[in-house]
């Protein structure tokens, strides 16, 4: 296993570098079950992130790629169920991937639940409103 980081996943998503994007394809090329990239938390919150905001790429097609990438053996997620259960709300609700990404992690590591400021957020768990 080999991690990356964000650039690289990006490249190799956008292809708006030739150079780099084409160096991109070939390492995720290679991936496979006994070999994949590890795409860690921190990874795919800021790949997430800078789809939406710089590349204001549309939720729907952000959860197209992830679940083309968990889907696939060149991929690895050390967090995979919770990428799947956030992915699968995103899906289903058009909401935040990287809100309910948090609240699935969270979850993980055995919070009752997550705190937010996000009225809209916190009328669905494992959302709490701070007092």
């Amino acid at each position: 296993m080999i991690g990356v980081d964000v650039h690289v996943l990006l490249r190799a998503v956008l292809l708006d570098d030739p150079a780099q994007s084409d160096r991109a394809t070939r390492f995720f090329g290679k991936r496979g079950s006994n070999d994949p990239a590890v795409i860690n938390a921190v990874v795919l919150a800021e790949f997430v992130m800078t789809l939406q905001v710089v590349y204001r790429m549309p939720v729907r097609e952000i959860a197209g790629i992830l679940r083309a990438m968990t889907e696939s053996a060149a991929y690895c997620f050390p967090d995979r169920e919770a990428v799947l259960r956030a992915l699968r709300d995103t899906e289903l609700s058009g909401g935040s991937f990287i809100e309910r990404f948090v609240a699935e992690i969270n979850d993980v590591y055995g919070c009752s639940s997550t705190a937010t400021f996000d009225s809209r957020a916190a009328r669905r768990a494992p959302f709490s409103a701070v007092p």
